[in-house]
């Protein structure tokens, strides 16, 4: 799926990544945290509407709540 070893490579630019998590952090407060049609997640009401929401509103393909990988495996 990826050409490098996220392993290795994630710790190596740890300081850019986290740079860019708060820079669209900051520009969709900033925005106003325009509300996204994600539905919450679990009862992480507010880390869902500013973490899930940035995503969406940045472009990401998260658009509703999915249960974890184990949980929809094993039932």
């Amino acid at each position: 799926m990826f050409s490098r070893n996220l392993n290795d490579w994630v710790p190596d630019h740890r300081q850019e990544l986290l740079g860019a998590a708060l820079t669209v952090l900051r520009a969709y407060i900033v925005a106003g945290k325009p509300a996204q049609p994600i539905q919450p997640y679990g009862s992480f009401e507010e880390w869902s509407g500013l973490l899930r929401g940035a995503l969406v509103w940045l472009g990401s393909p998260i658009r509703a709540y999915r249960a974890p990988l184990w949980k929809r495996t094993t039932q």
